[in-house]
This record gives C-alpha cells, structure tokens and sequence, in this order.
C-alpha cells in the first residue's frame, strides 16, 4: 500500500477506537502501511486509550500544547515513511475498501488530492465532501442561505456542487479534510500545509495549491466514510473558528476574488456575533448553576 495515515486527535477518546479499528480493518496488507495519531494536548485519555491498543502499526506524537491542525500535519509529516498519505478526522469511519479505491484513484499521474463520500450518522450525504473555490457570488450564496433554498441551481449550488449528483465522479475545488489522500511528493512541493490555519479552511487552501501546480482534485464517491462531526459540541467556538479562517482565506487568496472586502466583512459580522452569543451563553450557565 506505501500508506502513512495520519489522524490528529483532540479530547478524541470517545471516536478514536473505533476509527483505528476501522483503519484496520481495510488494510489487506499492513506491511508497508503506518498510523500516526497526533494528539494536541488533550485532557481526556486519548493517548492512554491508543496505547492501550497495542498495534505496532501505531505511532503517537503527543504534543504539549494545542498547536493546531495544519502544525499537527506537518509535524507528523516528518515522520511519515511512506509516499501516499491519508488525513482521516478521529470521527471519521472507513467503510470496507476505501483505502484500496482511493488509492486506485489516486494512481492516475494527474491526480493530486482525491476525497470520498463523506456521510453523516444517519447515512445521508455530508455537503462538505466537496467545495468550489469561495468566490464572491459563491459565498453571497452560502451567507443568505441561496444554496439551500436552490440547491439544484448551478450558480446557488456551486459552493458544495449540489446541482451535481452525489454519486458522480467530479473534478473539483476542493475535498473534505475529513478523510483526504494525497502524495508526499506534492506535499513536500508545496512545502505542506499553511499553519497560519488553526482548525478550517487548511484543506480548501491545501487543494487550491495543489491545483495551482496543475494536478487535479477529484471527489470519489465509491470509497465512503461515515463523518460523526459532532458539531454541536462548542457550536458556537467552531462557528467563531470557521469565520476566522474564512477571513485568513480571503486575506491569502484575494487577488482571485472579486470584492473580497466584502466577504471579510461578513465573515468578521458573523464571527463576532457567534462570540458575544457565547459569552452570553457561559455567563448565563454560570449564573444558573450558582444560584
């Protein structure tokens, strides 16, 4: 396989085991195959409880302090041996052969990234498997909600290509950081990922790169994982993330799109927003559990 999969953890230990199980389970041949989990300080036994697995396939970087997702890449970048790399999210579960189809496609010399079907607990299709690139018109859709009112449509539709079946092969902006694989050789030109990413966007801005360099990015919907993505746990701090990396997105990338003020702005409204509506909601907890 000449497989490293990589899986950065944090406060994880009620997915981690069943995600390395399943990583297991769809490696045929594990000789030339490695998983390195990066853990960014948690505080709940995450690392006790992977290495309490006892799989020699398994290495564990445990860091400190929360350095971020794109710095917890790279780091374990460093240590990988082998040439075809795999991000998989802590909540993420493999379905059978997805290692075996997305390397298939990812055997073609002008594939860079490819991604899978990424599904939601209950089996329906998660939007984010696929992205088009944030463009003025695409994010005016997605701030007013157009794209959900009129997914079928090709302009509203665009950012998450809902106009396009889900069970399409498609060339696109971007995948889902959730599960994604791609070649050390194209890392390494790339020089990895950006760390001025904290959490979000460090997929969008990594494929964007990667077709900078003229490789294609493809959404493959043979190979599926299951995306738990507890969202609502600390919505509102994921929510106030999201938008900051937005608006580090639209600062890098702005040359490319029209009237990136605008979308800044927005992001910034947004943000600030999901921030006072936070401090709102622990102070009012606060005071409700203290009287």
């Amino acid at each position: 396989m000449n497989l490293s999969i990589i899986v950065i953890t944090f406060n994880s230990k009620k997915y981690i085991e069943d995600c390395i199980k399943h990583i297991l389970l769809n490696l045929e041949d594990s000789s030339d195959c490695e998983i390195i989990v990066y853990d960014n300080n948690s505080k709940d036994n995450t690392i006790e409880l992977i290495r309490g697995l006892n799989s020699n396939l398994i290495k564990v970087i445990s860091s400190k302090s929360n350095l971020g997702y794109s710095k917890a890449i790279n780091s374990c970048m460093l240590e990988s041996q082998f040439e075809n790399i795999m991000i998989l999210n802590p909540d993420a579960i493999m379905k059978p052969d997805t290692i075996s189809k997305l390397l298939e496609a990812l055997s073609f010399e002008d594939v860079g990234v490819v991604g899978p079907k990424v599904l939601n607990d209950d089996g329906s299709f998660q939007l984010s498997s696929r992205r088009h690139f944030p463009t003025f018109g695409v994010m005016f859709s997605y701030f007013f909600l157009l794209n959900k009112i009129f997914p079928k449509n090709k302009f509203f539709g665009k950012y998450n290509y809902t106009f396009i079946d889900e069970n399409n092969l498609t060339d696109v902006d971007a995948v889902s950081g959730a599960c994604m694989m791609f070649r050390k050789t194209i890392y390494s030109n790339l020089r990895g990922f950006d760390e001025s990413f904290f959490m979000y966007f460090e997929d969008t801005d990594f494929c964007v790169r990667v077709k900078s360099l003229g490789y294609r990015v493809i959404y493959y919907p043979e190979a599926e994982v299951l995306h738990l993505n507890d969202y609502m746990d600390n919505y509102d701090i994921k929510i106030v993330s999201f938008y900051k990396s937005l608006e580090r997105f639209i600062e890098k990338h702005k040359s490319k799109i029209y009237f990136s003020f605008l979308i800044s702005i927005a992001a910034k409204i947004i943000r600030h927003f999901s921030y006072i509506k936070r401090i709102i909601y622990l102070k009012y907890n606060y005071k409700t559990n203290n009287e």
